[in-house]
C-alpha cells in the first residue's frame, strides 16, 4: 500500500508546474549564458583579438544550440561555424560549457564536394567530455558523441 502512494506523490512532484518550472528556468538561464559566450566571440571578432574557443578564422555562419542536461548538470552549447578559406568550405563544431567555458568536444574538417560532411574524416577531432579524452574519425562519430549531452 505504501509503495503506491510513494510512486504516485513522485508522479505528482516530477509533473507538477514547479518542476516544469524549474527545469523552463535551468533551460533560461543556460540559453541567456550561450547568447553572452556569442556576444562575447563577436566583439572579440570586432577588435580582432584570436577566439581561443573556436577557430580563429571569421565565419561565414555561425549557428548555436544551447541546452541544460540535467543528468550531468550543466548548461552546454553546441557552436557551428562554417568558414572559408583556401577556396574551400570548412566547418567546427565545438561542445563548450558557456559557463566557464570549457571545450569538451571539437571537431573542425574541410567539405568534399565528392562526400558528405558525414564521410569526410576530419582534419581534427577530439571528445573529452565526461571522461577522458579520445580523437574520433568521422563527423557521424561526433555528432553521435555530442547527441548524449543535447538532450535528456
Amino acid at each position: 500500500m505504501e509503495r503506491p502512494v510513494a510512486l504516485a506523490i513522485i508522479f505528482v512532484l516530477v509533473n507538477s508546474p514547479v518542476a516544469k518550472s524549474e527545469s523552463l528556468d535551468f533551460q533560461k538561464d543556460c540559453a541567456a549564458e550561450a547568447r553572452m559566450v556569442v556576444q562575447d566571440i563577436r566583439s572579440k571578432e570586432d577588435t580582432a583579438d584570436v577566439n581561443p574557443i573556436l577557430s580563429p578564422i571569421t565565419p561565414v555562419s555561425r549557428r548555436y544550440l544551447s541546452h541544460y542536461n540535467f543528468k550531468f548538470k550543466k548548461c552546454l552549447m553546441l557552436v557551428e561555424e562554417t568558414q572559408y578559406a583556401a577556396n574551400r568550405f570548412q566547418t567546427s563544431l565545438s561542445l563548450i560549457d558557456p559557463h566557464d567555458r570549457e571545450l569538451y568536444a571539437f571537431y573542425f574538417g574541410k567539405s568534399d564536394k565528392d562526400k558528405t560532411g558525414l564521410e569526410v574524416s576530419p582534419d581534427m577531432c577530439v571528445l573529452s567530455f565526461p571522461a577522458g579524452q579520445r580523437l574520433c574519425t568521422t563527423r557521424r562519430e561526433f555528432n553521435a558523441f555530442v547527441a548524449r549531452f543535447m538532450k535528456n
